[in-house]
């Protein structure tokens, strides 16, 4: 009877749950991209607010001015550490799919 009413539930539960809509592989880098953005936006405004001890901060950080520059506006990431990243996504794409690949990059630093 437990099993019965167990089957039951999940069938209504079914019937009411909407269907997912899947994204497009475009949709996901957009969607990733802008997320990113609003993130470091996020992280960069409370960086500046009274409720964060920068220079707590600092004393851990490998880079301080990368930090201070981050916090005054700068891309979160640099040139050369953008480049190593792409270096590493070229070379880790299987060989087979590098005709058929169409892979584009939304940087989203407003410095491009």
């Amino acid at each position: 009877m437990q099993k019965m009413l167990k089957l039951k539930c999940f069938q209504w539960q079914r019937k009411l749950m909407k269907p997912r809509k899947f994204l497009t592989e475009e949709e996901y880098k957009e969607e990733g991209a802008r997320e990113t953005k609003l993130a470091l936006d996020t992280l960069r405004e409370y960086c500046k607010s009274p409720h964060c001890d920068a220079w707590k901060v600092i004393t851990v950080l490998r880079d301080p001015q990368k930090f201070a520059d981050f916090m005054h506006g700068s891309p979160d990431i640099s040139k050369e550490e953008l480049g190593d990243y792409l270096n590493y996504l070229v070379d880790d794409r299987p060989e087979d799919n590098s005709q058929n690949s169409n892979n584009h990059f939304i940087l989203t630093d407003d410095e491009e």
